[in-house]
């Protein structure tokens, strides 16, 4: 049960900041969201430990499954079309193509590929390198704090999940996303509501707010001549940019100067934390997804677990052994006298029990015919009372005593959790089990679609 917690650390120079979600009844929650201002640094250039030693205190009392991000600027990132749907050959094809972006020899990145939309027989892959070094040197901070994260994220795809999560991703047309932090500043390029391309435009300068703004619209223009080539002339609707309400006006003015597309300027302060968006993608986890986290450092969890539940296994063997003896010795005699006194009223009262037994048996027959609560008719009564408009059922398999099987899909997923949680609050079925709600393009409709399992009483005995 470990792995329905999950906690996502976003690390900045001086504080960090962390969210925990758990998995509960199908849905997501947020446990915790914390941050801490860190100690100031001695030094312009910080080595790991000193880092580390900032960022204990921070983190203390921190344990269970952690993801964390390296910063956007540490990646090398592409996104391609690969003539596969198959996640396995996606990801061996993604490893031939980064030495067409990548300066440096594969042995000394850790690569890895997230299937952003698949359609007619292709997909379109995020493919992400960085350098091992920059791998390493977060997984020795966090070592020296005590903690191994299991999954190596992105800065700008916790961004990107929290903006979907909240509807802020243009779903048509050619858009673009500008998030300015200030140690950082990355481009998106939008097209139906699934990125092309990531850029890092550096960071914010906060005493010279318009020369970074004039940088920016040099970097963005160019990179909009060069995406031209490879993913087609298309008109740009907006540029949205999102930003702390600390940001100096000038840096929009420039843009607004510089820039063909219209600026739309929207708060990151309104959204919540990054480390939720990276929290939600670690949750969602799949073989699908971006994870540049080394195969040693699951080898390393993997084997920390497995010792200490060889420790716990081997304490509950002893405690539970002392025990059983302990019982055992006391009690043999006493079981020795109640065995020759309960064989004495066994045979006295088995010919009556097994006339009650009878009747009883008469009595649930008759019962269960004349109560159709949980008929077949009447679940399904049910079932449409609690559906919300918009949610179709497409397939209903009933199984009496058993369980219901229920299938379904919608325009989105909203109407779908809504369904769950009115299900949930029906006092006539005793659990429902949401199995997840996927998405399928069908042409250039997307929909929702849902399983569940609603579990019916066992027959009585």
């Amino acid at each position: 049960m470990a792995d329905d917690f999950i906690t996502a650390l976003a690390l900045y120079p001086n504080r960090a900041e962390w969210t925990t979600l758990r998995r509960r009844k199908g849905q997501i929650e947020v446990v915790e969201h914390n941050e801490r201002e860190l100690e100031a640094a001695t030094t312009a250039t910080e080595s790991t430990e000193d880092y580390a030693r900032r960022l204990k205190p921070a983190l203390a009392g921190l344990k269970g499954r952690v993801t964390v991000a390296l910063p956007t600027e540490k990646v090398l990132m592409r996104v391609v079309r690969l003539p596969t749907t198959d996640v396995a050959e996606a990801a061996e094809m993604s490893s031939l193509q980064v030495d067409k972006f990548s300066p440096f020899p594969v042995a000394q990145m850790g690569v890895g590929q997230e299937i952003l939309a698949q359609q007619d027989g292709s997909s379109q892959v995020l493919i992400a390198a960085s350098l091992n070094e920059h791998i390493e040197r977060l997984g020795a901070v966090l070592r020296t704090v005590g903690l191994l994260p299991r999954e190596v994220d992105i800065e700008v795809l916790g961004w990107w999940r929290t903006l979907k999560q909240e509807g802020k991703i243009p779903e048509t047309g050619r858009e673009l996303l500008l998030i300015v932090e200030p140690q950082s500043i990355e481009l998106l390029v939008v097209q139906d509501g699934t990125f092309l391309m990531i850029r890092p435009l550096g960071s914010l300068s906060a005493t010279a707010p318009t020369e970074t703004a004039n940088e920016v619209a040099e970097d963005l223009n160019y990179t909009l001549t060069t995406m031209e080539t490879e993913w087609g002339l298309q008109r740009i609707g907006s540029l949205h940019v999102w930003h702390r309400k600390e940001l100096a006006p000038e840096f929009l003015n420039v843009l607004r100067e510089q820039c063909e597309p219209t600026i739309e300027s929207h708060l990151l302060d309104t959204l919540p934390p990054l480390s939720e968006g990276l929290a939600r993608r670690a949750m969602e986890r799949g073989s699908h997804l971006l994870d540049l986290a080394p195969a040693d450092w699951k080898a390393a969890l993997a084997s920390r677990k497995f010792k200490r539940s060889l420790i716990m296994a081997g304490a509950i063997f002893v405690a539970l052994w002392i025990l059983a003896v302990a019982a055992l010795t006391v009690g043999v005699q006493l079981q020795k006298k109640k065995l020759t006194e309960a064989r004495a009223q066994l045979a006295t009262l088995q010919p009556p029990a097994r006339q009650v037994e009878q009747l009883k048996e008469q009595v649930r027959a008759l019962e269960r015919y004349l109560d159709p609560k949980y008929s077949a008719l009447e679940s399904l009564r049910e079932i449409a009372e609690r559906l919300p408009p918009g949610v179709d059922i497409t397939a209903l398999t009933y199984k009496k005593y058993g369980q219901i099987a229920v299938r379904g899909e919608a325009d989105s997923s909203d109407p779908i959790y809504d369904f769950f949680q009115n299900l949930e609050q029906t006092e006539l079925f005793p659990a429902v089990k949401p199995e997840g709600v996927t998405q399928q393009r069908r042409g250039n409709i997307v929909r929702s679609q849902f399983k569940l399992t609603i579990e019916l009483p066992p027959e009585s005995k």
